[in-house]
């Protein structure tokens, strides 16, 4: 039997970034794939399964920017912390222009010009992603962060970034199992265990599950 490994600061990054660069590569797909249907072409599922995808990149990067970062400073001083919040800044705008067109698709709006804009602001959202979290991970792997801080604080840690997550998320019923169901089911048992029981046992089962099952065909089984 699958014994869950307890929660890490690296490990929870690492599965953030894993989540993030997996849906920036099927969004960039399937909204390629509606530019060429031609004009009027709906999918509410793509589009909230996109709407998830940039509230998580814009949670993550402000709990990295307040407290992820100055934290890790202080424990590691060549931490490139100006380099990587200036990243984060460089995402900004694209992250506000798809924000800004995501609400407009419906059947008068959602023609061919708009995911052809979706697919390519995506990808420049790649581009930039790619470098950026491939930077952090070289500074906040595992075996890094084990040297400044115990096993104890970091499951605390992890906790403490769930928590705050949810107050920068607007439709936390779209963004947790989009988290969830964007990993392969090991790594989504370990992810599982930084939010409460109540979002997983319950509202993700239960309450919330047909408003996002929508997403269900871009997410993992």
């Amino acid at each position: 039997m699958f014994e869950l490994p307890s929660l890490t600061v690296a490990g929870d990054l690492s599965r953030i970034h894993q989540v993030i660069t997996r849906a920036l590569q099927v969004a960039i797909q399937q909204s390629q794939l509606l530019a060429t249907k031609g004009l009027a072409v709906e999918d509410f599922g793509l589009q909230c399964y996109i709407t998830a995808l940039l509230q998580l990149l814009d949670s993550h990067h402000q709990i990295e920017d307040d407290l992820i970062f100055p934290y890790f400073k202080q424990k590691m001083p060549a931490l490139p912390v100006a380099e990587m919040e200036n990243q984060h800044q460089d995402i900004v705008p694209l992250l506000e222009k798809l924000a800004g067109i995501l609400p407009e698709l419906d059947q008068t709006h959602a023609t061919t010009v708009s995911w052809i804009t979706i697919a390519e602001t995506l990808i420049k959202i790649e581009a930039l992603w790619e470098p950026h979290y491939q930077l952090e991970e070289a500074y906040l792997n595992e075996d890094n962060i084990s040297q400044v801080i115990s096993p104890g604080e970091q499951e605390k840690l992890c906790h403490l970034y769930a928590e705050t997550s949810k107050h920068h998320i607007t439709v936390d019923y779209l963004v947790l199992p989009f988290i969830l169901y964007n990993l392969p089911l090991q790594e989504r048992q370990v992810m599982a265990q930084a939010f409460p029981p109540q979002i997983t046992e319950k509202l993700i089962p239960g309450e919330w599950y047909l408003r996002w099952q929508v997403m269900s065909p871009y997410l993992l089984k």
